[in-house]
């Protein structure tokens, strides 16, 4: 939701409001950040007073999407240490089916080399 810096105009911007009674907000920045609101309020061809509330709203979603991310990420780990064992399993049989390493050698090699039960910590 953040206005991408390089794009002319910002995300969710437009003058359509929410039904939902609301009241105003308001805060002071220090000079220089009041500044730096107002650069780039301008280079996306909106008020300040818009583009802070497109900030302040996109914070308060922050939460929910940093869950979902982290549900997303757990998935993602989940299914790459199933992965790791699967693919282990196949260099393993690979190897044997070959006819060149013996099953206990191929093992062996699997274990140093891919560690399926050993796998990183989730974030």
């Amino acid at each position: 939701m953040t206005p991408d810096r390089t794009s002319p105009t910002p995300l969710n911007l437009s003058p359509a409001r929410e039904k939902a009674p609301a009241g105003p907000i308001g805060f002071r920045l220090d000079p220089a950040s009041r500044r730096a609101l107002t650069q780039r309020a301008q280079q996306f061809g909106v008020s300040a007073h818009e583009l802070a509330r497109c900030y302040v709203l996109e914070r308060l979603r922050e939460a929910e999407e940093r869950a979902m991310l982290r549900e997303a990420v757990t998935a993602a780990h989940s299914e790459l240490g199933a992965l790791r064992v699967d693919l282990a399993l196949a260099v393993e049989a690979l190897l044997v089916s070959a006819g060149k390493v013996p099953p206990a050698e191929a093992q062996k090699w699997v274990e140093e080399n891919f560690h399926p039960e050993a796998q990183p910590p989730v974030v």
